[in-house]
């Protein structure tokens, strides 16, 4: 806490603080925005018990997320069969799933999905899943 403001001023990231006595969905809520010329995107996080991060939401997506080891982050029309699909292809790579997070803003339309997994997925393997119908991106993110 104390290192981070300057630290961010050097690595060229803008922090900005809000603090509201109004009621919100969360006591803490840290959200971090990155804008290019191409899109801006959005992740909000906060601790469940003082001790238990959770990603609570990607873009306008509302989700409960645990931020931890390798994560596979996709974006899809939400049919049936796109789960399982994705399942199905980690499943045969002997890649197993550790949990898994939906959220959607409407029934049938856009959603975002976070699976997490105990291992890394080869790059071949992403390069299926991102050819499944439906799939509008898929990246597979490590902490």
């Amino acid at each position: 806490m104390v290192n981070a403001p300057h630290l961010a001023k050097e690595r060229g990231i803008r922090v900005s603080e809000t603090i509201s006595s109004e009621v919100e969905d969360y006591s803490s809520l840290i959200t971090v925005e990155l804008t290019t010329d191409k899109a801006q995107r959005q992740v909000a996080g906060t601790l469940f018990g003082r001790k238990e991060p959770r990603i609570v939401r990607v873009d306008d997506y509302r989700l409960e997320a645990v931020p931890s080891g390798f994560m596979l982050v996709f974006s899809n029309q939400d049919t049936p069969g796109v789960i399982g699909k994705i399942g199905t292809i980690l499943g045969n790579n002997q890649i197993n799933i550790a949990g898994m997070q939906l959220g959607r803003v409407a029934l049938h339309g856009m959603a975002v999905a976070v699976v997490n997994i105990d291992s890394p997925i080869p790059s071949a393997i992403m390069h299926e899943i991102r050819l499944l119908p439906n799939i509008f991106y898929a990246t597979l993110v490590e902490l």
